[in-house]
């Protein structure tokens, strides 16, 4: 399952609650969540319809014994509040973290808050058989990759 804005998120959120309790509980196997602001409060430059880190915990808590695969891309930095990472270490069948960082607002180095964040999610996240970190590449200098 994907999702990638905070409004459709919200309503299928939403839509599962107002489910008859009578239904099996949905599951989920590969869930990726894009445009993922890692923020606690939003900044009037924060992408359109972001997806905060409480849908996130919504999400993973929604389908927290079934996900084996999860994959997050960031809108910035990787950073979650301690909460949201208990959260991830909750999801039983965890077996694949796949990590995507996109720097749109600012520079591209690793900073402490990142390392920090990574590991406190190593320790929630031990049952992990695969973990995927697609780190941002910055080129300085002009370098180009063609040639």
């Amino acid at each position: 399952m994907r999702f990638s804005t905070a409004s459709r998120s919200l309503a299928f959120i939403d839509y599962l609650g107002r489910r008859p309790q009578i239904l099996p509980r949905a599951k989920c196997l590969y869930l990726e969540v894009e445009n993922l602001w890692p923020f606690e409060l939003p900044l009037t430059s924060s992408p359109p319809d972001a997806i905060n880190s409480e849908i996130l915990e919504s999400l993973l808590e929604l389908f927290s014994d079934s996900i084996t695969t999860l994959d997050l891309k960031f809108n910035e930095f990787f950073a979650l509040p301690s909460q949201k990472i208990k959260a991830i270490g909750r999801v039983n069948k965890l077996d694949n973290l796949q990590l995507h960082p996109q720097r749109l607002y600012g520079d591209s180095e690793l900073t402490g808050e990142d390392a920090t964040c990574f590991n406190s999610l190593m320790m929630e996240a031990q049952g992990l058989k695969s973990l995927l970190l697609a780190l941002p590449v910055s080129l300085h200098g002009g370098y180009s990759l063609t040639t």
